[in-house]
């Protein structure tokens, strides 16, 4: 039997003796994102952290303890305009900022920003279809793009240039705009848990 060790920083855990589930959530999602869809160049690794990511915001949302959009919205209003989250160019951050922490919070943002643009059930259906009809290759943030664009019958390549490939922080058309109502629920408290995690990654 194949056995797995895993070893993490005590900061990745809020308390040592009731680890966070978002540390555990994360790396099983890579079971599908970064091991069986491999990316076929790292500068594309928001494929694999953006997307583990969002399944992290995805069971906050199942779990009760904040919604995705909440999430997104206090990661939005949370960071100004002028931090230098905004900088990294998530679709190609290069070398030395491959795991920066943008990558896998901006990575997620560009998900919700997709599934609010197709709907949930498009969403979904995208994701289904792009874990299992790559499995076991490789991929690329073109190849994404074009099952997005193909599910949902819509031009997409506006939506990906903004969150993916732009060094400023994205203005938005429409948001709910929830950071303040979050602040009193448990998305700030997994937000900021989030934070403390992937910070203690790149140390």
């Amino acid at each position: 039997m194949d056995a797995s060790i895993f070893v993490y920083a005590t900061a990745f855990f809020s308390d040592p003796n009731e680890p966070d589930d978002s540390v555990v959530v994360h790396e099983l999602a890579h079971q599908w994102v970064g091991d069986s869809l491999a990316v076929e160049r790292w500068s594309e690794i928001w494929l694999n952290e953006g997307f583990a990511t969002y399944t992290e915001w995805l069971w906050s949302e199942h779990e009760g303890l904040g919604t995705a959009q909440e999430i997104f919205d206090g990661t939005y209003e949370g960071i100004p305009a002028e931090d230098p989250f905004w900088s990294v160019v998530i679709g190609d951050p290069g070398p030395e900022s491959m795991f920066d922490f943008a990558v896998y919070a901006r990575g997620a943002m560009t998900l919700h920003q997709l599934r609010l643009a197709v709907g949930d059930a498009d969403f979904f259906q995208i994701l289904e279809t792009w874990t299992t009809s790559n499995a076991g290759g490789h991929v690329t943030t073109a190849d994404f793009i074009a099952l997005a664009e193909e599910v949902s019958g819509q031009q997409l390549d506006d939506l990906f240039e903004t969150w993916l490939f732009t060094d400023t922080k994205p203005v938005l058309e429409q948001t709910s705009l929830q950071a303040q109502a979050a602040a009193d629920g448990g998305s700030t408290m997994f937000y900021a848990n989030l934070v403390r995690q992937l910070e203690a990654r790149q140390r």
